[in-house]
């Protein structure tokens, strides 16, 4: 049963570190809690491991206009 709701905005831009950030806080909350983990990544397409960017992305015009994949 949820008991806590929690909230965090981040700031940072960084895909690695907002990535990391989102595992820690996965790995190292309480049973009873929910949060809501809010952020955004400049330039950057962030996909599941089970996706193939090569079909869902266009890589090029990405990587020409400054982006990350």
């Amino acid at each position: 049963m949820i008991r806590q709701l929690r909230h965090l905005i981040y700031p940072g831009q960084d895909p690695y570190k907002n990535l990391a950030l989102e595992q820690r806080l996965l790995e190292t909350v309480e049973e009873d809690c929910c949060i809501l983990f809010l952020w955004q990544n400049a330039r950057t397409v962030v996909i599941g491991r089970n996706q193939c960017a090569w079909k869902e992305c266009r890589i090029e015009a990405l990587e020409q206009s400054g982006g990350h994949l």
